[in-house]
């Protein structure tokens, strides 16, 4: 690239028609940022992709400027020099976006966000491809020395269950307690999720 901006995106994404223009306008409006962040939805056109919305995408949080999703390296735009100040993407599979913008993070630079630039991301369609995906993600994120962001936390939940588990073999209600727990937590993904939803939508 030659120009002073880059916009960024991905394979598996759909963009608005104005999504370049949106960000453009956000960046000259603001005249100091040096990254524009858009915003973005899950495409969830079927009842697994529904489910697997509410089960991993980040839900959007109330902003100045209207509910937004965290930042989404596939919609954002940025000066070519933070680019470079930052090292650019670490040539991995995957991990490499969160890696990126820790960078950004950690540079202290100052973004601006433009809620409208709005891209549609595709999720896997069905249990086996999202396996797959995610056995990807998971493999390439630890090889980067990524655990701790990730599998940590799910081998700490592991370690939980295990002794009602175990405990179970000698009283089976014992196994209700993991079982709870994990019903918890998917009843607070859907809660968080909900973007003004009623209670009614919810135990659907």
């Amino acid at each position: 690239a030659e120009t002073d901006w880059v916009a960024l995106t991905d394979a598996g994404i759909v963009l608005d028609r104005f999504w370049l223009e949106r960000l453009v306008r956000a960046a000259v409006g603001d005249g100091r940022a040096e990254l524009v962040w858009g915003n973005y939805e899950p495409q969830a056109d079927s009842w697994f992709t529904r489910c697997a919305s509410l089960a991993y995408v980040t839900p959007p949080h109330q902003m100045g400027v209207g509910p937004v999703r965290d930042g989404f390296i596939a919609s954002c735009l940025l000066r070519r020099d933070l680019w470079e100040r930052a090292g650019g993407f670490p040539d991995l599979r995957a991990a490499e976006d969160g890696i990126f913008r820790r960078r950004v993070a950690e540079m202290g630079t100052r973004t601006a966000v433009a809620p409208e630039a709005l891209a549609r991301w595709r999720l896997q369609d069905g249990f086996r491809s999202t396996f797959r995906r995610f056995r990807t993600y998971s493999e390439v994120n630890a090889r980067a020395g990524e655990q701790r962001r990730w599998h940590h936390g799910v081998a700490r939940s592991y370690l939980i269950a295990v002794p009602f588990l175990m405990a179970a073999f000698h009283r089976r209600r014992w196994a209700c307690v993991p079982v709870v727990g994990a019903a918890a937590r998917v009843a607070k993904n859907i809660w968080q999720r909900r973007e003004g939803r009623g209670i009614s939508w919810a135990l659907n």
